[in-house]
C-alpha cells in the first residue's frame, strides 16, 4: 500500500497562493454566489410584497372600523343628547334643611344633626325658588325627576338636577334666567341646559375661543352647541375637532 501523503498548512496556502487557482474557483463560485445572493433578494422582495398588502389591508379595516366607531360614537351622542332634553341644572341653590329639625331635638337641647336633603325637600325649594326667584308656577306634576347631585370641592351647595314631564314648564324655566340676573340679592343661581360630558369639553373650548377673540359667540340650544364666527357663520358642533375650522 502507497504511503498515505502527508498536506501540511503552509502546502495548502502555498497551493491557493498561485493566482491560477483563485482565478478558477473564483469563476466557478461567482454564480454561485451571484444566484443565492437572487434568491435571497427575490424571496425577500416576495415577503415585502406579501407585507405590503397585508399592511394596506390592516390599514383599510383600521379606517373602517375608525370610521364605524366615530359613527357610532355620534350616534350615542345623539341619545344621549335627547335623553337629557328634558332636564334642566340648577345650581347655587341653598338647601333648606335647617327647617326640618324637629321641634324635639331644639326643646331637648340636644346637638342637631342635619339629615342629608330629601327628594322631596329638594323639589319644594326648586318649586319655592321658581315661585319667588322666577315668578312662575312650576307644580309638581310638572317634574318627574328632582335631587341634588355630588357636590365638586369648589361648591357650596350641590347642584340640583330636574327631570320634567312639560317641556313647557321646562321652558319657562329656562326662560326666566334672565330674572336671576336682574333680582340681585341673595345667593347666586344658575340654571343650565344638562349637556353631554362630550358637549361640556366643546362649550368649555367654544366659551375659552370667545374670550380669546376667536369666535363671536357660542350658546346652547337643545343640549347642542352652537358657536358663530367671526364672519358670522353658525354652527351646532358635533365633535371638538370641528372648531379647528373655524
Amino acid at each position: 500500500m502507497a504511503p498515505k501523503p502527508e498536506i501540511s498548512v503552509d502546502s495548502l496556502i502555498s497551493a491557493f497562493s498561485n493566482d491560477k487557482v483563485i482565478e478558477s474557483l473564483s469563476k466557478v463560485l461567482q454564480p454561485l454566489i451571484q444566484c443565492a445572493v437572487d434568491n435571497a433578494i427575490e424571496k425577500l422582495t416576495h415577503e415585502l410584497k406579501q407585507r405590503d398588502v397585508i399592511i394596506a389591508n390592516l390599514q383599510k379595516d383600521n379606517s373602517e372600523l375608525k370610521a364605524k366607531l366615530n359613527s357610532q360614537s355620534q350616534y350615542i351622542e345623539q341619545i344621549e343628547t335627547y335623553s337629557k332634553q328634558e332636564n334642566l341644572i340648577i345650581q347655587g341653590l341653598p338647601s333648606n334643611m335647617a327647617e326640618s329639625v324637629s321641634a324635639a331635638q331644639q326643646s331637648s337641647g340636644d346637638d342637631v344633626h342635619v339629615a342629608h336633603e330629601s327628594s322631596a325637600t329638594t323639589e319644594s325649594t326648586f318649586l319655592k325658588f321658581c315661585t319667588d326667584r322666577l315668578g312662575i308656577n312650576v307644580k309638581p306634576m310638572d317634574i318627574s325627576i328632582c335631587h341634588r347631585l355630588k357636590k365638586a370641592d369648589n361648591m357650596q351647595h350641590p347642584p340640583i338636577i330636574v327631570r320634567f314631564t312639560n317641556r313647557k314648564a321646562r321652558q319657562a324655566v329656562l326662560d326666566s334666567r334672565r330674572m336671576l340676573r336682574s333680582s340681585g340679592g341673595g345667593s347666586r343661581v344658575f340654571i343650565n341646559e344638562h349637556l353631554t360630558r362630550n358637549a361640556n369639553k366643546m362649550h368649555a373650548t367654544a366659551r375659552k375661543l370667545v374670550r380669546e377673540g376667536k369666535l363671536q359667540q357660542v350658546w346652547i340650544h337643545h343640549g347642542r352647541v352652537v358657536v358663530k364666527s367671526l364672519d358670522g357663520r353658525t354652527k351646532a358642533l358635533s365633535a371638538l375637532s370641528e372648531l379647528d375650522n373655524l
